[in-house]
């Protein structure tokens, strides 16, 4: 089964994609993401910074990886 990447989805160059993942639309990865094999990563889901995810995952729609977390005061 081969990558599949949804036609508005923005994939960084730098950015590695394993074997049989699937990126949902618009997604974004970022330069210097490394991304498994056999992933599923649904639609609006940002990937950044230096994060890796393993084999055999699934990120579910609106997730942002890899981002500073918003601080509430």
């Amino acid at each position: 089964m081969g990558t599949k990447i949804h036609s508005s989805a923005i994939i960084e160059k730098g950015a590695l994609i394993g074997e049989g993942s699937s990126i949902g639309a618009y997604s974004i990865i970022k330069s210097g993401v490394k991304i498994g094999k056999n992933n599923i990563i649904h639609s609006h889901v940002v990937i950044e910074g230096d994060t890796i995810i393993g084999d055999d995952n699934m990120i579910f729609p609106f997730a942002v990886i890899g981002s500073m977390p918003q601080v509430i005061s």
